[in-house]
């Protein structure tokens, strides 16, 4: 009898140490889809890390909303040139729209054609799917996170010096200005913009985690996810869901620190449900989501950081996809 209950106090404690070891690599028990994440141990030098690129990177991409076997992206090179890259998942054909172009963000591919982005003066262009007719928008101010609304108008966020310049502006096909939100009336700037089929907006506002809402008709703004915990997460993307209902988004952590939801999140615009489907870490970590237009896949940037020898780190991004639950991740480019 004594040997059974050693067994058993053994056999206990050995799955609780497992569900300890469990617990410290993935981040949320319920996400199914979640992988071991290596964590990068603490620096003991007094010394901050620098983290230094690769020589070659691929960023940012987004899917054709017409076509979900197409995508754009970025190319970057060590003197830090982008170029803008179309690519066909099934004949995996690269074509270059734009060679040596910087540009900063996520490029975003319209239902007309057309790729709107911003530039690195923070200017808004627009260019043909094709490469031709590149356009300057925009001339004044610092302007970033460009996103069709519609097929005639483009939504963008504008920071400035001014509280009264500062905010969100909607201009048409041609560049003319037709509307703007003070970030005074708001009291934040919206950022990571992302407009669905109903004209809704999602996108960071308030701080570095908040995920908030606005039917662009009424421009009432709705908080989905306030960030109120001590540990703070940097969203690094938002994106809407083809069924108008769930908003995807991605976030990481500064540190060692891994709780909570970092990684890839699925976020209910009306039951606000907020479910991990997708965990990071310091060592890997997504940002610039896009969906498919079926609704199937996820695409995203990909951060993988090595420790080097020199205490420093190593940063590889990449575009990786995946199923639309965060399942069966590969790369694009293997």
């Amino acid at each position: 009898m004594k040997n059974r209950v050693l067994c058993f106090f053994f056999v206990v404690i050995f799955a609780i140490t497992s569900c300890e070891k469990d617990k410290q690599i993935n981040a949320n028990a319920y996400c199914a889809s979640c992988e071991p994440c290596a964590k990068i141990p603490p620096s003991i030098s007094p010394i901050p890390r620098q983290t230094k690129g690769t020589t070659f990177q691929r960023l940012a991409p987004c899917f054709n909303p017409l076509n979900g076997n197409e995508i754009i992206y970025l190319t970057q090179d060590s003197l830090f040139y982008n170029s803008l890259a179309k690519y066909n998942l099934v004949t995996k054909k690269e074509t270059v729209i734009l060679r040596g172009q910087r540009i900063v963000g996520q490029p975003k591919w319209g239902k007309n054609g057309w790729i709107v982005f911003a530039g690195l003066n923070l200017q808004i262009y627009k260019v043909k799917d094709n490469g031709d007719s590149l356009t300057q928008l925009t001339s004044v101010y610092s302007n970033t996170y460009p996103e069709w609304y519609g097929t005639d108008k483009i939504f963008f966020s504008v920071t400035s010096g001014s509280d009264k310049i500062a905010g969100n502006k909607i201009i048409g096909f041609d560049g003319t200005r037709l509307d703007s939100i003070q970030a005074t009336v708001m009291n934040t700037v919206i950022t990571y913009n992302s407009i669905n089929d109903l004209m809704e907006l999602a996108g960071l506002g308030g701080g570095v985690s908040d995920i908030v809402f606005m039917n662009l008709k009424s421009k009432q703004l709705n908080y989905l996810v306030k960030d109120t915990s001590n540990i703070i997460h940097y969203t690094t993307g938002v994106t809407w869901h083809p069924n108008n209902n769930d908003i995807y988004y991605s976030t990481t952590v500064v540190g060692e620190n891994n709780s909570g939801l970092v990684g890839i999140c699925r976020l209910n615009k009306d039951s606000k449900e907020n479910v991990l489907i997708k965990n990071a870490c310091n060592s890997r970590s997504y940002s610039l989501l896009s969906i498919s237009p079926d609704g199937k896949k996820i695409i995203a940037e990909r951060q993988d950081y090595q420790l080097m020898p020199d205490n420093n780190l190593l940063k590889k991004s990449d575009i990786c996809i995946m199923d639309i639950d965060g399942r069966n991740e590969e790369k694009v480019f293997k």
